[in-house]
């Protein structure tokens, strides 16, 4: 049987074209890259396929014919596969990855679902080809490439132990790593051979975009965008799975040389599968399971088999479930993405409709807009910001320029190109008007051989009528035609030659001059009417003033003969006979008579005057003969001079023919040197690609540049505005929004942009007036007692600043905000022992406003618009030391970034942290904690609305405002040794004089007195040592004596007869206007 021949046929053409445009024209971006359209094939070869032999192609063993259907061809050696992997994998791949770069992720997002969409819930496609988008993907083929290590494994493998699957899989990963060694900075090289490797790089970007997604949401820290990151943390999670384990090293390898790994089969990749000994986790020997089987020994080391390098570990993917698993942890713990443990507010802040409706117009998309108002304030001043604004759009604007350089150089580039290319065309045309020129140069030469025959016809015909023989003349009739090459250094020889061949002088006829009757002038002899001399020559002149005139006067006299005869012949006849001989005869005489003898006598004057006539004629006659031998001589020498002009012009055009030959061939070298103009201009490096290349670099780059600068400068007016708090400067937009014009690629962005700020800086100066600097001590222990216990014994507390405590220093202030913070700790250390602390702000609000709110100067309950609140952590210090630490070694005010805790509203709630492990002091000995708040003010509130409402707040029972804190061991140091020595009950007097100042001249009035002690870490509660209806007895003493008595009964738990115990009584009370009596 001969042997089979095969047959394959492949579609070399887009069988779809016609159909993906009315998909984007119909369905756009989205029906077009739809996975249905991509799926779509149909058969069409085998139903037109027509053999000569009747035998079916699947049917006729001779004959193999393999043909391909129409379909959306992505395999690695299709004609059209490239395209089509160009059109649904790299352009939505490469746009989505340039939008997550661009901070737009959620259009990142869609694009990435037309290749990788793990939200896809189709029931009826497994995982994970559900999730794959591109057909490619869902389609495995042999020798797609496994996971490194299975290839690897089977590339070191003996020849011998491959089965016929993995021998595919091993061309194509020779193939692979021969892409790989040549081309190693190429990776797509290499991942044509893997497809593997694009699944990879889809999914780890796609991840990216969820991660820098969830990031940016995560940073405004709001609770709508942290649940909005958290369900994006979430899916990047679920895509990711549960985490790879981290598998322990248990086996060894002996050490070997190169030779001994070559020996060992080394295969391609520089590995090789070696002997482990000795390891248990590698034991193959099963152990007894049968009855009476453990006798014999168990092995319990085995030997197996691996590779002798390990695949290295992927950090870049592990690095994933690191950030998920951060970003995860930091949301559940009620941390923001720096780690910083804070309270999120209930509602982000208030939206002004007024810019986003700016920035609708500017075409920025809301979410670019509220992130950007909602962007955490900066760590610096705004003078520093708006200085760095000025230079970041100093460089927008010097990019600009690069642009507009870049553009004017491409652009001269191109024209340069155009030029050339004008040049090589216009040098073409003249090239193919030289030729022209040439060729009609060559024809004016040839037009010249027919005039110089022409020329020499006249003059044989002349020579001939001058009776010249014919020989003699035909000599001059042949004139070859010679072209000779003309050159700077030949033009003499060759102009000699040309002379000698058709410049040859010809001898010229002569004849003597007529003589010339110089008198002949016809106005006085001929009756001419002519002026001057005729230059008669002698015939002419007998013909003119001899012949003429005596013909002419013999005429006249025959006439007059004529006449007088004719006159007589009137006369009558008289006859006379005469016969003298008789014979004779009659005469008769009379006028008939005379008239025939005046006839006769006119007859032979007319006879004569025509020998006058004829001797006129003869004489004309043979003066014409002179002068037709001269006009011959004349003719001929005339004819001569013509073909030796002739022979001159000849030789002209003969060397025009060369000039004209030479522009040609200059006009040639004209269009090959301007080709390798245009080439030059073509392959240089600075060639319109080039600019191209830059225009898009340095476009892209400004854009950034611009980007950014925008940023700082709205941080800088954010930091503005956040600084002066004034409402003329909150209520106007400095940083705009229409700066970037799109149809002119941004330029002139840097400009406006730079107005702006420097409109901004301006606005600055003019509002940054100084305001009132204080300071205020908040004592914790007048503030919140309970607070200062929490501290002494768990080393925790948190306390809020309110705000009337700063109305009692000066009331009628509001925008009070804080400048400087520091921390005394009073407290028992030991010698160069260090007080550390760390103190945090939770959440702050300020009065922007000193309007009242119906009359009431109180905070209204929710929303409040006189008062802008700070939520969450803003920032933490550190101190070291017990006395007005600051947390910083130089809290200089002149210092560009913010100062701890400045800017925050001097209302505030605070926690205080101690280390709680390994204390450092006795925290019971802590007596107090007192705050240094710096801050500004800025007068404005009525004061009589301030006091009124403090009055109001002193005295509400239901507030718990006021408090004082005594300390039994400390503050009754007698009472407290009595107790101890024996004493059954506590009996302390406590003094009006004890009390704050503006509650000793008023009515004090106890709401309740707590009992608390100390014991270690721990803060335990005690009964009160006062009923409630015993209060009104205690106020009823403090006001009638300034002073009341209080019993503590001892017991078990606060108040103990023990030294450890330290117990403590806090007294709350209201203050009324009116004296203690």
């Amino acid at each position: 049987m001969a042997d089979t021949k095969s047959f394959v046929f492949e579609n070399h053409f887009h069988p779809y074209v016609g159909m993906l445009v009315e998909k984007l024209n119909q369905q756009s971006v989205d029906g077009l890259l739809d996975l249905s359209v991509q799926q779509v094939s149909e058969a069409f070869f085998d139903q037109i396929y027509d053999p000569n032999d009747p035998a079916a192609p699947g049917e006729d063993p001779r004959f193999k014919v393999d043909f391909f259907p129409k379909n959306i061809d992505v395999s690695e050696s299709g004609p059209y596969s490239v395209y089509n992997w160009e059109l649904f994998f790299h352009a939505p791949v490469s746009i989505a990855v340039h939008l997550s770069k661009n901070q737009r992720f959620a259009e990142a997002q869609r694009w990435f679902h037309h290749v990788f969409d793990p939200t896809e819930t189709d029931p009826d496609t497994p995982v994970p080809d559900r999730f794959w988008k591109f057909v490619r993907f869902r389609d495995p083929r042999p020798g797609d490439m496994p996971r490194v290590d299975e290839l690897v494994a089977v590339l070191s493998r003996p020849a011998s132990d491959v089965d016929p699957e993995e021998k595919i899989l091993l061309a194509s990963a020779a193939v692979s790593y021969e892409q790989l060694r040549r081309h190693p900075f190429q990776p797509h090289r290499v991942a044509r051979t893997r497809v593997v490797a694009y699944q990879y790089y889809v999914v780890m970007k796609y991840l990216e975009n969820l991660i820098a997604w969830g990031d940016s949401l995560f940073r405004l820290d709001t609770t709508e965008s942290v649940n909005e990151a958290t369900q994006l943390y979430v899916l990047a999670a679920n895509i990711l799975g549960p985490r790879p384990s981290e598998i322990p090293r248990h086996r060894s390898a002996p050490r070997m040389s190169y030779r001994q790994l070559k020996e060992a089969h080394l295969e391609s990749f520089g590995n090789a599968v070696v002997t482990l000994e000795n390891h248990l986790p590698f034991a193959r020997t099963p152990a007894p399971t049968a009855a009476g089987a453990g006798d014999g020994g168990t092995a319990l080391l085995g030997i197996w088999r691996s590779l002798y390098f390990c695949v290295p570990r992927n950090d870049q993917l592990i690095g994933y479930w690191d950030t998920v698993a951060d970003r995860l942890f930091k949301i559940r713990n009620c941390q923001d993405i720096t780690g910083t443990a804070r309270q999120l507010a209930l509602f982000a802040p208030v939206l002004d409709p007024g810019l986003l409706s700016q920035a609708t117009a500017a075409g920025i998309d809301i979410a670019g807009a509220v992130a950007g108002t909602r962007a955490p304030a900066s760590p610096v001043r705004a003078t520093l910001l708006i200085q760095k604004a000025l230079e970041i759009a100093a460089e927008v604007k010097s990019t600009g320029a690069a642009l507009m350089s870049a553009m004017e150089k491409r652009d001269a580039e191109e024209l340069a190109r155009l030029r050339q290319g004008h040049e090589i065309g216009m040098a073409r045309l003249t090239r193919d008007v030289r030729f022209l020129t040439w060729k009609e140069a060559e024809a004016n030469t040839e037009a010249l051989l027919r005039t110089r025959a022409l020329a020499f016809a006249r003059y044989r015909h002349f020579q001939l009528l001058l009776g010249r023989p014919e020989a003699d003349v035909d000599t001059l009739r042949d004139v070859g035609l010679t072209r000779l090459p003309v050159t700077e250094t030949t033009f003499p020889d060759v102009l000699q030659k040309l002379v000698g061949q058709y410049a040859t002088a010809i001898v010229e006829e002569s004849r003597p001059a007529p003589r010339l009757a110089r008198d002949g002038d016809p106005q006085v002899q001929a009756g001419a009417q002519s002026q001057g001399s005729l230059d008669l020559i002698s015939n002419e002149f007998a013909e003119l003033n001899v012949h003429m005139p005596a013909a002419r006067d013999l005429q006249q006299a025959a006439t007059t003969v004529d006449v007088i005869y004719g006159v007589l012949g009137m006369l009558p006849n008289m006859g006379v006979d005469i016969e003298p001989f008789g014979i004779g005869g009659h005469v008769e005489f009379g006028g008939p008579l005379l008239s025939s003898v005046g006839r006769t006598l006119a007859t032979a004057i007319r006879g004569s005057a025509e020998q006058e006539t004829y001797n006129g004629s003869r004489a004309a006659k043979i003066a014409g003969y002179q002068r037709r031998d001269l006009d011959f001589v004349h003719e001929s020498n005339q004819a001569a001079l013509e073909l030796t002009q002739n022979g001159r012009q000849l030789i002209a055009a003969l060397v025009h023919e060369q000039v004209a030959r030479r522009e040609y061939d200059v006009a040639g070298d004209q269009i090959e040197r301007a080709r390798q103009v245009d080439a030059f201009l073509s392959s240089k490096d600075t060639n319109t690609e080039l600019y191209t290349w830059l225009r898009s670099e340095v476009a892209r780059s400004f854009a950034e540049l611009y980007r950014m600068a925008v940023d700082v400068a709205r941080s800088a007016e954010y930091a503005v505005k956040r600084e002066l708090m004034r409402p003329e400067m909150d209520g106007t937009t400095f940083i705009g929004y229409s700066h970037w014009d799109t149809g002119h690629r941004g330029l002139q962005a840097g400009e406006r942009l730079h107005h702006d700020l420097a409109q901004l800086q301006l606005a600055y100066l003019e509002n940054n007036r100084r305001e009132f600097e204080m300071t205020t001590h908040v004592s914790l222990r007048m503030l919140d007692p309970l607070a200062l216990l929490e501290l002494r014994s768990r080393g925790v507390c948190q306390f809020t600043v309110p705000e009337w405590l700063f109305d009692l220093q000066a009331p009628g202030h509001y925008m009070r905000r804080i400048r400087t913070v520091a921390l005394s700790l009073p407290a028992v250390t030991g010698p160069y022992t260090s007080v550390s602390a760390t103190l945090s702000l939770q959440r702050s609000s300020i009065r922007r406003e000193p309007r009242l709110l119906d009359e009431k100067y109180t905070r209204a309950p929710g929303e409040d618009s006189r008062f802008l609140d700070y939520p969450g952590a803003l920032q933490s210090v550190v101190t070291s030391s017990a006395v007005r630490d600051t947390g910083l070694f130089d809290a200089a005010a002149h210092d560009d970034r913010y100062l701890p805790f400045e800017g925050a509203g001097a209302i505030s709630t605070w926690a205080l942290n101690l280390p709680k492990d390994l204390r450092t002091f006795d925290y019971t000995s802590i007596s107090d904690a007192v705050l240094h708040i710096g801050f500004t003010a800025r007068p404005g509130v009525p004061s009589d609305a301030v006091v009124a409402d403090l009055r109001e707040r002193f005295a509400a029972a239901a507030n718990q405002t006021l408090a004082r804190s005594f300390s039994l061991r400390h503050d009754f140091p007698t009472e407290w040794t009595e107790f101890l020595a024996g004493g059954a009950n506590l009996s302390l007097r406590i003094e009006k004089s004890w009390f704050p100042y503006f509650a000793q001249s008023a009515q004090i009035t106890l709401t309740a007195v707590e009992l608390y002690g100390i014991a270690g870490d721990l803060l335990a509660r005690g009964p009160s040592p006062v009923a409630a209806d015993a209060l009104p007895a205690l106020d009823a003493e403090l006001a009638a004596k300034g002073a009341f008595t209080l019993a503590v009964p001892a017991d078990d738990d606060v108040v103990r007869s023990d030294r450890t115990a330290d117990p403590y009584i806090i007294v709350r009370y209201t203050v009324r206007e009116g004296t203690s009596g």
